[in-house]
């Protein structure tokens, strides 16, 4: 019997071959199974993140919406209050000029009877139209019709015409007559609801138009009144509410790209923004009123050039009628000021629309003049006067300002890196970590690396050389021998070179393995030190930022110190 010769070479290529196909889709699947589970979570952060930013989008739109609405409301109450009182100001323009050609004598009676005459017919309803009818009766010693004018504009407004009246004789140096009408004034007004022509008097004050005894008479009633109001608790408590509103509305605002990792990777971040911001006040609120202090007083020449400015902050004040209309421009310009910020437009709004209320308590009075003069048409002059009146109720809000950012200030924060926070996290499904600020550079990293180890263990191990790997091998290359044993008749001497074969094949396939794994190994590792110090770097910059910040907000919250001692320093 002749010997059969049979090539298995064939056979054991294909089948070398089939396996490793097989073992790489086995190993594919098992990469395929974690990368899903890392597409999932990171499929789930890309919807948030599309989510947060359709909400930052809307947000935006909304006030940029809010804006041009604004912008059409307030050129339409403009419209109106032109249309409803711009006659006003025409009144208003002329009685300043009627008072100069007094001072000049370089108009006729007779014209300045005429014009007055006519704006009277024109405003019937103005308080300053009778009076400068008034005026000009006096002028040409027309006691009757000066009589029937000065009654007329008290019917309309008593407390304005008596302090117009006391101004015009104080201009006209009749100093004693003057201070009747303003003693007539003052007897007349009530400290807890003054009418915001008192402004006038602080303006008076200040730039002594009225001499010593009406500066002491202005004085003594000044000092009554906040020393009777300071006993009311309600009403000191107002006042330290406004310059807390004041403080509140001199927020800078911080950009979270000046602070990338830290706003990105700690939880902690809007509790940093918001001391930030508020520890700003204090810079902005000291220059602001570090000017106000230094200000030069632009004094007049003379007595009359002094009195025209006090006259003409009277007479250009807005009337009672305005104000509804003037309130709601408040609020649209508000809007537009703070570019849709619907929250401070309205804390701006409610401060300013505060100030144009009609009566307002002799505290309030000055609160209002110190925190927005061009409300009430007074000068930095008054401002100053207003501020040093206000000195205790500064102090208040600034010790509670402080104490209160100063509480919600975190003294560490948690750095936090999230499962899609690299590429690398995304991937190998990293789950969240965090640590806080207090524990030291070394111990953090250590346990990140310790983390992202835990995070890649599965995966290493997936890839490395197992015994159970081998026996897809070893079963083929003893499954051809047996083959050729059961089903093959060959000779003895053959069939041990069957053997022999089949484990050689064996033994070269599982050695490929080995390395193919042990490179697939290193890989595996080099790519966890990557994670591992990408993850790194975005904590240490959390870290530095976190530093930064904290040295930013030292800086700003210390200017307390400078914004009290300009208070207290401030002049009497």
């Amino acid at each position: 019997m002749n010997d059969i010769t049979i090539d298995f070479t064939p056979v054991v290529r294909t089948i070398e071959r089939n396996m490793e196909v097989l073992s790489r889709q086995v190993s594919d699947v098992s990469s395929d199974v974690g990368l899903v589970s890392a597409r999932v979570d990171a499929t789930r952060t890309d919807l948030q993140e599309l989510r947060d930013m359709f909400e930052q989008f809307l947000e935006r739109n909304e006030r940029n919406r809010l804006v041009q609405l604004a912008e059409t409301r307030l050129g339409g109450l403009k419209a109106e209050l032109d249309r409803e009182f711009g006659h006003y100001a025409v009144v208003r323009r002329t009685s300043v000029g009627i008072l100069q050609a007094f001072d000049v004598g370089n108009v006729r009676v007779k014209t300045m009877h005429e014009i007055s005459e006519e704006l009277m017919i024109q405003t019937p309803r103005y308080w300053l139209a009778p009076a400068l009818v008034g005026l000009a009766a006096w002028s040409k010693d027309d006691q009757e019709l000066a009589s029937k004018s000065i009654e007329a504009a008290f019917s309309r407004d008593p407390k304005k015409t008596s302090l117009f009246f006391a101004l015009v004789l104080r201009r006209q140096n009749r100093l004693d007559e003057a201070r009747r009408w303003l003693n007539h004034y003052f007897t007349a007004l009530d400290p807890r609801g003054l009418t915001r022509e008192f402004a006038v008097l602080l303006e008076a004050t200040s730039q002594d138009g009225f001499g010593e005894v009406g500066r002491a008479l202005v004085g003594t009633h000044l000092a009554r009144w906040s020393e009777l109001l300071r006993d009311e608790d309600e009403v000191v408590e107002q006042q330290i509410s406004k310059w807390l509103t004041e403080l509140a509305n001199s927020r800078g605002t911080v950009n979270p790209k000046d602070f990338e990792y830290l706003s990105a990777c700690s939880p902690d971040w809007k509790a940093i923004e918001a001391g930030l911001e508020a520890a700003s006040a204090h810079a902005f609120v000291l220059d602001k009123y570090t000017a106000v202090r230094d200000a030069p007083t632009h004094l007049s020449a003379s007595i009359a050039d002094r009195l025209d400015d006090l006259l003409d902050i009277l007479v250009t004040e807005y009337d009672a009628e305005e104000l509804p209309l003037r309130r709601e421009v408040l609020v649209q310009e508000a809007i537009i000021a703070h570019d849709g910020d619907a929250d401070r437009a309205q804390q701006q709004a409610d401060s300013d629309i505060a100030a144009l209320d009609e009566k307002v308590d002799a505290l309030s009075l000055q609160t209002h003049t110190a925190l927005r003069p061009d409300l009430f048409g007074v000068s930095t002059a008054t401002q100053r006067v207003s501020v040093g009146a206000s000195k205790p109720d500064v102090t208040a809000a600034i010790g509670r300002f402080a104490r209160d950012y100063r509480a919600a200030w975190p003294a560490t924060v948690t750095v936090a890196l999230e499962p899609h926070h690299t590429q690398h996290a995304q991937t190998y499904g990293f789950s969240r970590w965090s640590i806080t600020s207090d524990v030291d550079e070394a111990t953090a990293e250590q346990q990140l690396s310790e983390h992202w180890d835990s995070t890649m263990s599965a995966y290493i191990d997936a890839q490395r050389f197992t015994p159970g790997k081998a026996a897809m091998p070893v079963i083929v290359g003893l499954g051809a021998a047996l083959f050729g044993l059961l089903f093959v008749q060959v000779a003895v001497g053959f069939t041990i070179i069957m053997v022999l074969a089949g484990l050689a094949f064996a033994a070269g396939m599982i050695f490929k393995r080995v390395k193919d794994a042990e490179k697939r190994v290193a890989q595996a590792e080099e790519i966890r030190e990557t994670a591992k110090q990408h993850s790194r770097d975005m904590y240490r910059a959390t870290i530095a930022e976190w530093l930064d910040a904290r040295l930013a907000y030292q800086e700003q919250d210390a200017k307390e110190r400078d914004l009290l001692a300009l208070v207290e320093g401030w002049p009497a």
